[in-house]
């Protein structure tokens, strides 16, 4: 018996392409010395697509503007994407960045520091109402802020009252006033330091 021959089938080349990101591969067919059509570029998560290689190792781009003359598999090749966080420390000084890869979370850096202002930590936000969570994946570019509250300072003003010569100590708001030594005057017992006319508590 005589069969009929698909002549195209019989001249036709298969063609694989592994994408190489959680999609299965696919194939398709192409007649023999014919140019293979680009396909759309695959997509991954947090990866830059760098083209079709001919190979595994991923060192020899294939050429579609070559003729296809043997089954031919094509291999993606994807470079991991990479984001910059910067920290703007609001000091006067300049900001700080570092390079974080897609979806791991950035290293805390130390506190900085700033001339009569106390640091309060790093936020998301210009406004400084959202404070930065490191543990949250990077995902782009990030500007971290940090957050800075002044020092008020007090002075306190110790007078012995034995004749001699007052003195003066720095408190910073919310912190507690340090106890001198008790003064000494001759023929007197020191009782307390007084403040508005009551006994002052240190404590």
């Amino acid at each position: 018996a005589l069969e009929a021959i698909d002549e195209e089938a019989a001249l036709s080349i298969v063609v694989t392409f592994k994408p190489n990101n959680d999609y299965e591969d696919w194939t398709t067919k192409v007649l023999k010395n014919q140019k293979l059509t680009r396909p759309e570029d695959p997509k991954k998560l947090g990866h830059k697509f760098l083209g079709w290689f001919a190979d595994k190792e991923l060192t020899k781009e294939f050429d579609f503007d070559k003729a296809i003359e043997e089954e031919t598999v094509l291999y993606a090749k994807w470079e991991e994407l990479t984001y910059t966080v910067r920290f703007i420390l609001n000091n006067g000084e300049d900001d700080l960045q570092t390079e974080v890869k897609y979806a791991n979370t950035v290293e805390k850096p130390e506190d900085p520091h700033r001339k009569d202002f106390e640091f309060k930590g790093w936020y998301e936000d210009k406004e400084l109402t959202k404070e930065f969570d490191f543990t949250k994946p990077i995902e782009a570019n990030t500007d971290v802020y940090a957050k800075w509250e002044e020092i008020l300072e007090y002075e306190i003003t110790f007078d012995p009252n034995n004749g001699e010569a007052t003195w003066t100590e720095k408190v910073r708001e919310g912190k507690k006033v340090n106890k001198p030594a008790d003064p000494i005057k001759a023929n007197h017992t020191f009782i307390a330091w007084r403040f508005n006319g009551e006994d002052y508590n240190f404590d």
